[in-house]
């Protein structure tokens, strides 16, 4: 059976990522490259939704599942209480949050102590942060989750539909990401399997 994990080691984790949340909220606009067109495409995405005449004339949404379309989904919904900028710095603070969160998650599925995130820690702003890939940003905390729930199916398998929709969710959030949490997932699902 699993340890309890003391709680004080997520605080400690949620404290020293609150860090990297001064500078997204002190700023008047985050420095990144792509977020001013995430921003566009999040309210072009509302205004095709609201059926908008000006805009559905112009565009519409894919039928197909959408890739990397979990930021522009999420940015949309949050400018309906907000205002644009507010709601980029909303989901930005989840991602900052996130992060290493998923990455203690996926520690202690592994049997490892929740704490080793504190590592990870400084990685919250990477070039994806400077180029703007949001949907990368959303990402990368799904991927961990899809690896700490390989860990956790592997042991349990009634925990499989957990890891279905994280994938799920991956795939929306991003394909790369997605398709390289599909694979260590397999890899781990294989590796557990004894074969």
């Amino acid at each position: 059976a699993m340890m309890p994990t003391p709680r004080w080691q997520y605080a400690v984790i949620v404290a020293m990522s609150c860090f990297y949340l001064v500078p997204l909220w002190a700023a008047d606009f985050p420095v990144m490259q792509d977020l001013p067109a995430h921003i566009e495409v999040a309210h072009l995405f509302g205004r095709v939704l609201a059926s908008d005449p000006a805009v559905t004339s112009i565009y519409e949404i894919h039928r197909a599942p959408w890739p990397n379309s979990l930021a522009a989904a999420t940015l949309a919904a949050l400018m309906q209480v907000c205002g644009p900028l507010i709601a980029a710095k909303i989901l930005l603070s989840c991602c900052i949050i996130a992060w290493p969160l998923a990455v203690a998650f996926c520690a202690v599925q592994m049997r490892r102590p929740p704490i080793l995130a504190l590592l990870i820690i400084p990685t919250i702003f990477d070039l994806n942060w400077s180029y703007g890939f949001l949907s990368f940003l959303i990402a990368k905390p799904f991927f961990f989750m899809c690896v700490g729930l390989a860990f956790a199916a592997a042991e349990k398998p009634r925990r499989a539909w957990l890891l279905l929709f994280a994938l799920v969710l991956t795939f929306f959030a991003h394909a790369l990401a997605w398709g390289v949490a599909l694979f260590a997932c397999s890899l781990i699902a294989l590796l557990a399997s004894g074969h």
